[in-house]
Protein backbone atom coordinates (compact mmCIF):
# COMPACT_ATOMS: atom_id res chain seq x y z
CA UNK A 1 0.00 0.00 0.00
CA UNK A 2 1.21 3.46 -0.48
CA UNK A 3 2.33 5.26 1.89
CA UNK A 4 0.66 9.15 2.05
CA UNK A 5 1.55 12.36 3.59
CA UNK A 6 -0.65 13.55 6.24
CA UNK A 7 -2.90 15.39 5.03
CA UNK A 8 -5.33 18.01 6.03
CA UNK A 9 -8.45 19.26 3.40
CA UNK A 10 -10.22 22.76 4.61
CA UNK A 11 -13.34 23.48 2.87
CA UNK A 12 -16.90 24.65 4.10
CA UNK A 13 -18.10 21.08 2.40
CA UNK A 14 -16.30 17.80 3.29
CA UNK A 15 -16.09 15.24 0.13
CA UNK A 16 -19.27 13.83 0.33
CA UNK A 17 -22.39 13.74 -2.45
CA UNK A 18 -23.92 16.77 -1.25
CA UNK A 19 -23.22 18.32 -4.99
CA UNK A 20 -20.39 18.80 -7.69
CA UNK A 21 -18.12 19.96 -5.85
CA UNK A 22 -17.90 18.03 -2.93
CA UNK A 23 -18.56 14.82 -4.78
CA UNK A 24 -15.22 15.33 -7.33
CA UNK A 25 -13.13 15.89 -4.08
CA UNK A 26 -14.84 12.32 -2.55
CA UNK A 27 -13.81 10.77 -5.51
CA UNK A 28 -10.33 11.80 -5.49
CA UNK A 29 -9.61 10.88 -2.00
CA UNK A 30 -11.57 7.75 -1.86
CA UNK A 31 -8.23 5.99 -2.17
CA UNK A 32 -6.49 7.84 0.20
CA UNK A 33 -5.55 6.28 3.33
CA UNK A 34 -7.91 7.46 6.34
CA UNK A 35 -5.78 7.47 8.67
CA UNK A 36 -3.60 9.95 7.02
CA UNK A 37 -6.46 12.83 6.57
CA UNK A 38 -8.52 15.21 8.07
CA UNK A 39 -10.80 17.35 7.21
CA UNK A 40 -11.80 20.82 8.99
CA UNK A 41 -15.26 21.88 7.29
CA UNK A 42 -18.67 23.42 8.35
CA UNK A 43 -21.28 21.98 10.37
CA UNK A 44 -24.09 23.12 8.17
CA UNK A 45 -22.65 20.88 5.60
CA UNK A 46 -21.63 17.60 7.98
CA UNK A 47 -23.74 17.74 10.90
CA UNK A 48 -26.99 19.03 9.57
CA UNK A 49 -26.47 17.26 6.11
CA UNK A 50 -29.13 14.96 5.09
CA UNK A 51 -28.36 11.23 6.33
CA UNK A 52 -27.86 10.45 2.39
CA UNK A 53 -25.03 12.75 2.36
CA UNK A 54 -23.45 11.49 5.72
CA UNK A 55 -23.53 8.52 4.98
CA UNK A 56 -21.22 9.19 1.84
CA UNK A 57 -18.35 11.09 3.82
CA UNK A 58 -15.23 9.40 4.10
CA UNK A 59 -13.90 7.53 6.76
CA UNK A 60 -11.17 9.53 8.13
CA UNK A 61 -11.61 12.09 11.36
CA UNK A 62 -13.91 15.48 10.44
CA UNK A 63 -13.83 18.44 12.44
CA UNK A 64 -16.70 20.66 12.09
CA UNK A 65 -17.09 24.24 12.54
CA UNK A 66 -20.40 26.14 13.85
CA UNK A 67 -22.18 28.18 11.96
CA UNK A 68 -23.34 31.74 11.47
CA UNK A 69 -26.68 31.30 12.14
CA UNK A 70 -28.72 34.18 10.03
CA UNK A 71 -31.82 34.24 8.16
CA UNK A 72 -30.77 37.05 4.92
CA UNK A 73 -31.07 35.61 1.79
CA UNK A 74 -28.76 37.45 -0.43
CA UNK A 75 -28.77 36.68 -4.57
CA UNK A 76 -26.14 33.63 -4.97
CA UNK A 77 -25.05 31.38 -7.11
CA UNK A 78 -24.64 28.75 -4.75
CA UNK A 79 -25.85 28.89 -0.56
CA UNK A 80 -27.04 31.32 1.64
CA UNK A 81 -25.33 34.52 3.25
CA UNK A 82 -24.18 32.50 6.42
CA UNK A 83 -21.98 30.60 3.42
CA UNK A 84 -19.53 34.09 3.20
CA UNK A 85 -20.19 36.24 6.49
CA UNK A 86 -17.74 33.67 8.14
CA UNK A 87 -14.70 35.59 6.87
CA UNK A 88 -14.53 36.85 10.48
CA UNK A 89 -13.89 33.36 12.00
CA UNK A 90 -10.89 32.77 10.28
CA UNK A 91 -8.88 33.14 13.30
CA UNK A 92 -10.76 30.26 14.73
CA UNK A 93 -10.37 28.54 11.94
CA UNK A 94 -6.37 29.00 12.03
CA UNK A 95 -6.58 27.87 15.70
CA UNK A 96 -7.68 24.52 14.69
CA UNK A 97 -5.98 23.89 11.96
CA UNK A 98 -2.96 24.87 13.87
CA UNK A 99 -4.07 22.22 16.30
CA UNK A 100 -4.51 19.50 13.83
CA UNK A 101 -1.23 20.02 12.49
CA UNK A 102 0.34 19.88 15.47
CA UNK A 103 -1.45 16.61 16.84
CA UNK A 104 -1.58 14.48 13.67
CA UNK A 105 1.81 15.98 11.87
CA UNK A 106 0.16 17.18 9.32
CA UNK A 107 3.01 17.54 5.89
CA UNK A 108 0.23 19.08 3.09
CA UNK A 109 -2.75 21.49 2.80
CA UNK A 110 -5.62 20.90 0.61
CA UNK A 111 -8.46 23.01 -0.24
CA UNK A 112 -10.81 24.09 -3.04
CA UNK A 113 -13.34 26.57 -3.71
CA UNK A 114 -16.76 27.66 -2.73
CA UNK A 115 -16.65 30.25 0.63
CA UNK A 116 -14.01 32.67 1.60
CA UNK A 117 -12.60 31.77 4.95
CA UNK A 118 -12.06 27.93 4.51
CA UNK A 119 -9.85 27.81 1.17
CA UNK A 120 -7.77 31.08 2.95
CA UNK A 121 -7.33 29.32 6.27
CA UNK A 122 -5.45 27.30 4.51
CA UNK A 123 -3.72 29.13 2.31
CA UNK A 124 -2.59 31.37 5.67
CA UNK A 125 -2.04 28.28 7.81
CA UNK A 126 0.31 26.72 4.64
CA UNK A 127 2.53 29.85 4.98
CA UNK A 128 2.60 30.32 8.72
CA UNK A 129 3.76 26.63 8.88
CA UNK A 130 5.64 26.36 5.74
CA UNK A 131 3.53 23.58 4.45
CA UNK A 132 2.61 22.73 1.00
CA UNK A 133 -0.41 24.03 -0.27
CA UNK A 134 -2.63 22.23 -3.04
CA UNK A 135 -5.79 24.12 -4.53
CA UNK A 136 -8.42 22.74 -6.75
CA UNK A 137 -10.86 25.78 -8.63
CA UNK A 138 -14.16 23.96 -9.50
CA UNK A 139 -15.69 27.28 -9.63
CA UNK A 140 -15.31 31.10 -9.99
CA UNK A 141 -14.20 32.39 -6.21
CA UNK A 142 -13.98 35.19 -7.40
CA UNK A 143 -17.15 36.22 -9.12
CA UNK A 144 -19.67 34.87 -6.67
CA UNK A 145 -19.91 36.48 -3.44
CA UNK A 146 -21.92 39.37 -2.35
CA UNK A 147 -20.73 39.92 1.09
CA UNK A 148 -18.09 42.59 0.95
CA UNK A 149 -15.54 41.23 3.22
CA UNK A 150 -15.38 38.16 2.21
CA UNK A 151 -15.01 39.75 -1.62
CA UNK A 152 -12.08 42.15 -0.25
CA UNK A 153 -10.61 39.20 1.31
CA UNK A 154 -9.93 37.26 -2.44
CA UNK A 155 -9.01 40.41 -4.33
CA UNK A 156 -6.23 41.44 -1.62
CA UNK A 157 -4.58 37.62 -2.04
CA UNK A 158 -6.52 36.29 -4.93
CA UNK A 159 -2.40 36.12 -6.97
CA UNK A 160 -0.30 35.36 -4.11
CA UNK A 161 -2.86 32.83 -3.02
CA UNK A 162 -2.78 31.55 -6.59
CA UNK A 163 0.82 31.77 -7.29
CA UNK A 164 1.29 29.88 -3.85
CA UNK A 165 -0.17 26.49 -4.58
CA UNK A 166 2.20 23.69 -5.47
CA UNK A 167 -0.57 22.36 -7.51
CA UNK A 168 -3.30 24.37 -9.47
CA UNK A 169 -5.93 21.87 -10.70
CA UNK A 170 -8.55 23.92 -12.57
CA UNK A 171 -12.06 22.48 -13.16
CA UNK A 172 -12.31 22.72 -17.36
CA UNK A 173 -9.79 23.76 -19.90
CA UNK A 174 -11.77 27.56 -20.67
CA UNK A 175 -11.10 28.47 -16.92
CA UNK A 176 -7.12 27.46 -17.51
CA UNK A 177 -6.85 30.08 -20.43
CA UNK A 178 -8.54 33.17 -18.58
CA UNK A 179 -6.78 32.19 -14.94
CA UNK A 180 -3.53 32.25 -16.97
CA UNK A 181 -4.61 35.67 -18.59
CA UNK A 182 -6.38 37.17 -15.15
CA UNK A 183 -3.39 35.80 -12.49
CA UNK A 184 -0.56 34.21 -14.54
CA UNK A 185 -0.89 30.86 -13.60
CA UNK A 186 -0.06 27.41 -15.36
CA UNK A 187 -3.19 25.36 -13.84
CA UNK A 188 -4.10 21.91 -14.82
CA UNK A 189 -7.09 20.67 -16.30
CA UNK A 190 -8.59 18.11 -13.59
CA UNK A 191 -12.24 16.90 -13.54
CA UNK A 192 -14.88 14.59 -12.29
CA UNK A 193 -14.20 10.82 -12.63
CA UNK A 194 -16.19 7.62 -12.44
CA UNK A 195 -15.84 3.71 -12.94
CA UNK A 196 -16.92 3.23 -16.25
CA UNK A 197 -17.10 -0.38 -16.83
CA UNK A 198 -19.70 -0.10 -13.56
CA UNK A 199 -21.96 2.00 -15.16
CA UNK A 200 -21.65 0.07 -18.78
CA UNK A 201 -22.60 -3.58 -16.74
CA UNK A 202 -25.34 -1.78 -15.48
CA UNK A 203 -26.68 -0.26 -17.84
CA UNK A 204 -26.59 -3.49 -20.25
CA UNK A 205 -28.07 -5.61 -17.19
CA UNK A 206 -31.25 -2.82 -16.60
CA UNK A 207 -34.79 -3.77 -17.91
CA UNK A 208 -36.12 -2.54 -21.18
CA UNK A 209 -37.24 0.93 -21.87
CA UNK A 210 -40.46 1.63 -22.41
CA UNK A 211 -41.61 2.05 -26.17
CA UNK A 212 -44.21 4.79 -25.86
CA UNK A 213 -43.04 7.93 -23.63
CA UNK A 214 -39.07 8.81 -24.24
CA UNK A 215 -37.66 9.21 -20.62
CA UNK A 216 -35.16 11.97 -20.10
CA UNK A 217 -33.50 11.94 -16.63
CA UNK A 218 -31.30 15.00 -14.91
CA UNK A 219 -29.17 14.67 -12.06
CA UNK A 220 -27.40 16.96 -9.60
CA UNK A 221 -27.64 20.83 -7.85
CA UNK A 222 -30.27 22.99 -9.85
CA UNK A 223 -29.14 26.22 -8.59
CA UNK A 224 -28.39 29.58 -10.48
CA UNK A 225 -27.12 28.17 -13.60
CA UNK A 226 -29.76 25.88 -14.64
CA UNK A 227 -32.99 27.51 -13.18
CA UNK A 228 -34.02 29.60 -15.82
CA UNK A 229 -33.33 26.73 -18.78
CA UNK A 230 -34.93 24.09 -16.09
CA UNK A 231 -38.28 26.10 -15.84
CA UNK A 232 -38.56 27.05 -19.39
CA UNK A 233 -37.93 23.11 -20.61
CA UNK A 234 -40.42 21.96 -17.61
CA UNK A 235 -43.24 24.06 -18.16
CA UNK A 236 -43.02 22.77 -22.30
CA UNK A 237 -42.87 19.30 -20.89
CA UNK A 238 -46.16 19.65 -18.02
CA UNK A 239 -47.87 21.21 -21.22
CA UNK A 240 -47.22 18.47 -22.98
CA UNK A 241 -44.78 17.42 -25.59
CA UNK A 242 -44.84 14.23 -27.73
CA UNK A 243 -41.80 13.44 -30.15
CA UNK A 244 -41.96 10.71 -32.62
CA UNK A 245 -45.65 9.71 -30.99
CA UNK A 246 -44.20 9.62 -27.53
CA UNK A 247 -44.68 11.66 -24.52
CA UNK A 248 -41.84 13.51 -23.06
CA UNK A 249 -41.16 13.08 -19.58
CA UNK A 250 -38.64 14.31 -16.80
CA UNK A 251 -37.52 12.58 -13.86
CA UNK A 252 -34.99 14.77 -11.74
CA UNK A 253 -32.57 13.55 -9.12
CA UNK A 254 -31.41 16.37 -6.62
CA UNK A 255 -31.33 17.99 -3.08
CA UNK A 256 -33.85 20.38 -4.44
CA UNK A 257 -36.61 20.95 -6.94
CA UNK A 258 -37.40 24.38 -7.00
CA UNK A 259 -41.19 25.34 -7.09
CA UNK A 260 -42.53 25.29 -10.81
CA UNK A 261 -40.76 22.01 -12.07
CA UNK A 262 -42.38 19.34 -11.20
CA UNK A 263 -46.16 18.58 -13.03
CA UNK A 264 -47.89 16.22 -15.29
CA UNK A 265 -44.54 15.04 -16.88
CA UNK A 266 -42.06 16.16 -14.96
CA UNK A 267 -41.41 14.19 -11.48
CA UNK A 268 -39.26 15.00 -8.38
CA UNK A 269 -38.01 12.07 -7.14
CA UNK A 270 -35.24 13.34 -4.44
CA UNK A 271 -32.11 13.39 -3.32
CA UNK A 272 -29.77 9.52 -4.56
CA UNK A 273 -26.60 8.28 -3.70
CA UNK A 274 -23.78 8.76 -6.14
CA UNK A 275 -23.37 4.68 -6.37
CA UNK A 276 -27.17 4.90 -7.51
CA UNK A 277 -26.87 7.72 -9.95
CA UNK A 278 -25.94 4.77 -12.95
CA UNK A 279 -29.16 2.73 -12.03
CA UNK A 280 -31.36 5.63 -12.05
CA UNK A 281 -29.68 6.77 -15.85
CA UNK A 282 -30.02 3.22 -17.31
CA UNK A 283 -33.72 3.55 -16.56
CA UNK A 284 -33.75 6.69 -19.06
CA UNK A 285 -33.82 7.28 -22.49
CA UNK A 286 -31.99 10.47 -22.77
CA UNK A 287 -30.53 12.53 -20.41
CA UNK A 288 -30.27 16.80 -20.06
CA UNK A 289 -27.97 19.64 -19.11
CA UNK A 290 -30.13 23.00 -18.79
CA UNK A 291 -28.30 26.03 -18.66
CA UNK A 292 -29.16 29.49 -17.91
CA UNK A 293 -29.28 32.41 -20.28
CA UNK A 294 -28.83 34.61 -17.76
CA UNK A 295 -26.60 38.10 -18.06
CA UNK A 296 -26.27 38.36 -14.56
CA UNK A 297 -22.51 38.75 -13.60
CA UNK A 298 -21.74 36.48 -11.04
CA UNK A 299 -24.14 33.58 -12.66
CA UNK A 300 -22.72 34.41 -16.49
CA UNK A 301 -18.87 33.77 -15.44
CA UNK A 302 -19.55 30.47 -13.60
CA UNK A 303 -21.16 29.56 -16.74
CA UNK A 304 -18.57 30.56 -19.49
CA UNK A 305 -15.33 28.87 -16.75
CA UNK A 306 -17.58 25.83 -15.27
CA UNK A 307 -18.40 22.11 -17.00
CA UNK A 308 -20.21 20.00 -14.93
CA UNK A 309 -20.03 16.72 -13.13
CA UNK A 310 -23.31 15.32 -14.15
CA UNK A 311 -22.09 15.17 -17.99
CA UNK A 312 -19.30 12.75 -17.16
CA UNK A 313 -22.04 9.90 -15.35
CA UNK A 314 -24.07 11.01 -18.60
CA UNK A 315 -21.89 9.85 -20.91
CA UNK A 316 -20.27 6.59 -19.07
CA UNK A 317 -23.76 5.64 -18.57
CA UNK A 318 -24.11 5.73 -22.58
CA UNK A 319 -26.91 7.69 -22.02
CA UNK A 320 -27.25 10.16 -25.66
CA UNK A 321 -26.97 13.78 -24.39
CA UNK A 322 -29.19 16.49 -25.02
CA UNK A 323 -27.49 20.63 -23.76
CA UNK A 324 -29.35 23.42 -24.48
CA UNK A 325 -26.50 26.20 -23.43
CA UNK A 326 -25.21 29.91 -24.45
CA UNK A 327 -23.16 29.73 -27.10
CA UNK A 328 -19.93 30.87 -24.20
CA UNK A 329 -20.43 27.85 -22.16
CA UNK A 330 -17.32 26.70 -20.86
CA UNK A 331 -19.50 23.10 -21.14
CA UNK A 332 -19.45 23.11 -24.86
CA UNK A 333 -15.89 23.00 -25.55
CA UNK A 334 -15.56 20.11 -23.68
CA UNK A 335 -18.25 18.12 -24.12
CA UNK A 336 -19.99 19.57 -27.44
CA UNK A 337 -18.54 17.29 -30.04
CA UNK A 338 -20.14 14.53 -27.65
CA UNK A 339 -23.43 15.61 -27.41
CA UNK A 340 -26.54 16.92 -29.25
CA UNK A 341 -26.57 21.22 -28.69
CA UNK A 342 -28.91 23.70 -28.76
CA UNK A 343 -27.61 27.63 -28.10
CA UNK A 344 -30.94 29.36 -27.83
CA UNK A 345 -33.79 28.65 -25.90
CA UNK A 346 -36.39 27.91 -28.97
CA UNK A 347 -38.85 25.15 -28.96
CA UNK A 348 -38.48 24.15 -32.59
CA UNK A 349 -34.68 23.47 -32.20
CA UNK A 350 -34.58 22.00 -29.14
CA UNK A 351 -37.50 19.89 -30.86
CA UNK A 352 -35.71 18.97 -33.84
CA UNK A 353 -32.37 17.90 -31.78
CA UNK A 354 -34.81 15.39 -29.19
CA UNK A 355 -36.81 13.99 -32.30
CA UNK A 356 -33.12 13.02 -34.03
CA UNK A 357 -32.11 11.51 -30.83
CA UNK A 358 -35.30 9.82 -30.55
CA UNK A 359 -35.13 8.28 -34.17
CA UNK A 360 -31.56 8.35 -35.74
CA UNK A 361 -30.10 5.15 -34.17
CA UNK A 362 -26.81 5.99 -36.12
CA UNK A 363 -26.69 9.19 -34.70
CA UNK A 364 -26.74 8.35 -31.26
CA UNK A 365 -24.65 5.25 -31.77
CA UNK A 366 -21.83 7.26 -32.73
CA UNK A 367 -22.23 10.09 -30.52
CA UNK A 368 -22.29 7.08 -27.61
CA UNK A 369 -19.32 5.70 -28.93
CA UNK A 370 -17.15 9.06 -28.75
CA UNK A 371 -18.52 9.83 -25.51
CA UNK A 372 -17.38 6.45 -23.88
CA UNK A 373 -13.99 7.58 -25.57
CA UNK A 374 -13.47 10.60 -24.13
CA UNK A 375 -14.87 9.42 -20.51
CA UNK A 376 -11.79 6.78 -20.72
CA UNK A 377 -9.15 9.02 -21.66
CA UNK A 378 -9.84 12.21 -19.12
CA UNK A 379 -12.34 11.10 -16.70
CA UNK A 380 -11.20 8.24 -15.40
CA UNK A 381 -9.13 6.83 -12.23
CA UNK A 382 -6.02 6.24 -14.44
CA UNK A 383 -6.34 9.66 -16.37
CA UNK A 384 -7.88 11.34 -13.55
CA UNK A 385 -7.42 9.96 -9.75
CA UNK A 386 -4.11 8.17 -10.24
CA UNK A 387 -1.99 11.50 -11.43
CA UNK A 388 -4.10 13.20 -8.10
CA UNK A 389 -2.94 10.85 -5.72
CA UNK A 390 0.88 10.77 -7.26
CA UNK A 391 1.13 14.33 -5.80
CA UNK A 392 0.33 13.18 -2.01
CA UNK A 393 2.35 9.76 -1.97
CA UNK A 394 5.85 9.71 0.48
CA UNK A 395 8.92 8.15 -0.77
CA UNK A 396 9.27 4.55 1.16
Amino acid sequence: MERYKQLLFINEYPPSTLAGAPLIMRQLLREYDPARLDVLCCDSFYGQASPVVRESYLACRHTAVRAFNTTLRPRRVFGPLESTLNRYRLGHLMQLGRRIARERGVEALLSTSYGAEFPHAAYFLAQELGLPFYYYEMDRLDSVFTCRAAERLITRHRREFLRSAKKLWLVSPTMVREFKRLYGVDGEFMHHFVDIDRYQRIAAEAPPLPEDRLLLAYTGSINSMFLDSMRWFCEWLNAGLVIAGRAVELEIYSSHCPPGLAGPHVRYAGFVSSELVAEKLAAAHLAVILVSFTEERGVKEQIQTSIYTKTVDYLAAGRPVLVVAPPYAAQLEHYGAVTSVVTRLDREAVRSALERLATDAAYTADLRARGLTLVREHHSFDSVGRRFLANFQSAP
